[in-house]
């Protein structure tokens, strides 16, 4: 169970002390609006890890109410960077969740690293 508050202190994403290994995992959630700082998180912890030998598997989970309220160009962004960081070797799963029905749509899964479902986020 994960319990969680309003947004408020710092968001950042540590730097790993020379000479110490990447974490073994990194995970990101968010939800609507929530989307914008842990884009730009992720997104700097992509370029990070990526030339490095030792990456962190990356995790990014992401709640909405319909798919029309994703910014598509930072989704498409989003998935550039993680396709390239699986090339080079990371580990990286997506998942989108909107709380609407998504009428015809159906969940998509994108060669096991994406998956795009309905319903709540709920444990």
């Amino acid at each position: 169970v994960i319990r969680s508050r309003e947004p408020r202190g710092e968001f950042v994403l540590s730097k790993v002390p020379e000479g110490k290994p990447a974490p073994k995992s990194l995970v990101f959630l968010s939800a609507g609006i929530g989307i914008t700082p842990i884009v730009a998180i992720l997104k700097h912890a992509l370029e990070t890890y990526i030339g490095q030998e030792s990456k962190p598997n990356i995790y990014w989970i992401h709640g909405t109410r319909k798919k029309s309220s994703l910014p598509k160009m930072l989704l498409k962004e989003m998935k550039k960077m993680l396709k390239l960081y699986r090339k080079n070797n990371g580990e990286t799963f997506q998942l989108i969740q909107f709380s609407k029905k998504l009428g015809n749509e159906v969940a998509e899964k994108d060669a096991g690293h994406q998956r795009i479902g309905k319903g709540r986020v709920t444990p």
